[in-house]
C-alpha cells in the first residue's frame, strides 16, 4: 500500500507545484533562454514542442514571450488550480486514514479509525493552559499593558533612579 500512496502523492503534488509556478508566469517568463538550430536565441516559456524556434514550422504548443501571453497563461493555471488543490486535500486525508487503519492495535485513534487529533494549542485565547505558569508569577506581574508609571521617573521605563537604595 506505501508504494501507490507515494506515486499518488508525487503525481498530485507535481501537478499543483506546476500549476502554483504558472500562475506566476508574469514574473518569470523572459528569464528562460532556449538555443535552436541555426544560433537562434529565444527568450520564453514553452508549453509544447517547438524544435525549430517559437516561430519556427513544425512546433505545436503555446510559446510565452510576452506579458499578455503570460497574463493569459496564468489566468488559465490559476483556473485550473482549483481541481489539483482539492485533488491534494484529498490525498492527504487518504494518507491519514490508511495511517491511522494500519496503527497498532494499542496506539490511540480518532473518530473513524484514523489517527488521533493533535492536541489544540490555545495560543491566542482567554483559556487557561495548565502547562504554563500561574498568570502573574512571571516578571511582568500580571500586567497586560504598558504601564506609564506614576510622573516620578519610578515606573517601567523610566530607569527607576528614585527606587535604587544603597548605591
Amino acid at each position: 500500500m506505501f508504494v501507490p500512496m507515494v506515486i499518488l502523492g508525487f503525481v498530485v503534488l507535481a501537478v499543483w507545484l506546476t500549476l502554483a509556478a504558472g500562475i506566476t508566469l508574469p514574473l518569470w517568463y523572459w528569464a528562460p533562454v532556449g538555443h535552436y538550430q541555426h544560433g537562434l536565441v529565444a527568450h520564453g516559456v514553452q508549453l509544447g514542442y517547438f524544435p525549430n524556434g517559437p516561430s519556427g514550422s513544425g512546433g505545436t504548443g503555446f510559446y510565452i514571450d510576452t506579458l499578455p501571453k503570460a497574463l493569459l497563461a496564468a489566468a488559465a493555471c490559476l483556473i485550473l488550480f482549483a481541481l489539483p488543490s482539492y485533488l491534494l486535500v484529498l490525498t492527504a486525508r487518504l494518507h491519514a486514514r490508511t495511517a491511522g487503519a494500519a496503527a497498532p492495535a494499542g496506539q490511540p485513534t480518532g473518530a473513524g479509525g484514523g489517527p488521533a487529533p493533535a492536541p489544540r494549542l490555545a495560543l491566542f485565547s482567554d483559556q487557561e493552559n495548565p502547562a504554563q505558569p500561574e498568570r502573574g508569577s512571571g516578571p511582568v506581574r500580571g500586567r497586560t499593558g504598558l504601564d506609564p508609571g506614576r510622573g516620578d521617573g519610578s515606573g517601567p521605563g523610566q530607569g527607576g533612579a528614585g527606587r535604587v537604595a544603597g548605591v
